[in-house]
């Protein structure tokens, strides 16, 4: 994702507590701080919150985003930070609205039509999914977009229709064919079309690219199970489990074992079955 309503009583407590802090450290003699422009003012919050953000506080960036909310209450951009922030908090009811809001404001800005896309996945919403990106003019303003792409195909392989998600995913990675995440998802699209050798394919590109995808190595053994290549699924799974580190009840410790005696099994015959003289 390329990044992450107005919530009344939030936006009070953080006037009034940024205002009471502002009382305490005000100096001694009342003098007037020199005056800042709101743009300037808003620069300086945003820039905080994004600090706040890439250390996960994010109760702190949803402060500082708000107070530059306040300074500019119409630029899209901070409104899609305060939507980003409760998408990663899993407020996704919250987000939306926020995204929503900022599309509104300025509907060719791709950031939060693509994370609204998002958030309507989490939330299951694959129809309002579709209606939001698979439409002629936002294809036209973002067609050409890796990220816009990525969760379009996303969303048609969630939908149901993931021979499409093939078509789009595969055009993301010719835009940006150094991006792992890209061949992951085309490799669940692949394995719905039961497609399971490109599938497997598409997970092993990813983990060129990224060899600690754990979710690659764990796909790309369903993906060697469904091919019967019992071995080769063995490898990527323990693989996983050398990653994640899961716990010894874990479900796919016990897959492990099933698969160990798959592999250890003689394989079926196909000669026709011997009959009685």
């Amino acid at each position: 994702m390329t990044r992450w309503i107005r919530i009344g009583c939030f936006l009070t407590w953080c006037a009034l507590g940024s205002m009471r802090l502002a009382a305490q450290d005000a100096p001694a003699n009342n003098a007037a701080p020199a005056p800042r422009s709101a743009g300037a003012t808003a620069a300086s919050y945003i820039a905080e919150g994004d600090k706040f953000v890439s250390i996960k506080e994010y109760g702190l960036a949803l402060s500082r985003y708000t107070l530059a909310w306040l300074e500019m209450p119409d630029n899209p951009a901070i409104i899609d930070r305060i939507g980003d922030v409760y998408f990663a908090t899993a407020k996704y009811p919250q987000a939306t609205r926020f995204y929503v809001l900022a599309i509104r404001l300025n509907d060719g800005y791709e950031e939060p039509v693509v994370n609204l896309g998002y958030t309507y996945i989490r939330l299951h919403r694959y129809d309002q999914a579709l209606l939001l990106l698979d439409n002629p003019v936002r294809r036209e303003k973002f067609g050409k977009s890796a990220v816009y792409l990525h969760v379009l195909g996303i969303t048609y392989s969630r939908a149901g229709t993931p021979e499409r998600a093939v078509e789009v995913l595969q055009q993301a990675i010719a835009i940006a064919p150094k991006q792992s995440a890209l061949y992951g998802d085309l490799g669940n699209a692949y394995y719905l079309t039961k497609q399971y050798t490109k599938a497997v394919d598409a997970y092993s590109m990813a983990l060129e690219l990224r060899p600690d995808d754990a979710i690659a190595l764990l796909n790309r053994s369903v993906a060697y199970e469904k091919l019967e290549k019992f071995p080769e699924a063995i490898a990527s799974l323990e693989q996983y489990l050398a990653l994640t580190k899961p716990a010894a009840d874990d479900p796919q410790r016990t897959r492990l074992e099933e698969l160990k005696a798959k592999a250890a099994a003689p394989a079926a015959s196909n000669e026709p079955p011997a009959t009685a003289n």
